[in-house]
């Protein structure tokens, strides 16, 4: 595919040059012209990437319960491979110790602390009424619903997740 980046001025030019590419090629190869705009009103150069997506069939979010344990979306499962990693365990930025922002490991072995993560039907959830008191996450409040989206970041060349909070006011 032949591609020519056309503004006002040179369009014309632009034209002739199409119809002499089409009769030099035409006895050589099958030609497809597409033509891409170069500059914006403001004639500054447009440099697009196109992104792909990467969603999944549903948000990966951490939701904490009423009882106080965390329940996980079934995106956040797949995202976390809890088939294959039964224990996870949460930290804080010490310099940011007034961040919501939490960050989660997901391991295979248990250790003194790690939190297991249990199963319900298809759904995982993890007992956390310990660590939500210490984080100072009301999680008895009838008026709002508190979730962690879930994103996968590197950390010392390991892949964990960084747990943003939001809040959702009830009516």
């Amino acid at each position: 595919m032949i591609q020519l980046h056309t503004n006002k001025r040179t369009n014309k030019t632009l034209v002739s040059v199409e119809r002499m590419l089409k009769k030099i090629l035409q006895n050589i190869c099958t030609i497809k012209i597409k033509r891409l705009p170069l500059y914006k009103k403001n004639k500054t150069m447009l440099n697009l990437k196109f992104i792909e997506p990467k969603e999944t069939d549903g948000a990966a979010k951490l939701t904490v319960h009423k009882s106080g344990k965390i329940g996980l979306s079934k995106s956040a499962a797949e995202l976390l491979n809890i088939k294959n990693n039964k224990y996870c365990q949460f930290a804080r930025d010490e310099d940011n110790v007034n961040d919501s922002i939490l960050y989660m490991l997901v391991n295979k072995e248990n250790d003194e602390k790690s939190f297991f993560i249990s199963k319900a039907g298809d759904y995982y959830y993890v007992k956390a009424k310990s660590l939500l008191n210490d984080l100072d996450i009301d999680y008895t409040d009838k008026t709002k619903t508190i979730i962690f989206d879930i994103h996968q970041i590197e950390y010392e060349g390991n892949k964990i997740y960084k747990l943003t909070k939001r809040i959702i006011n009830k009516k």
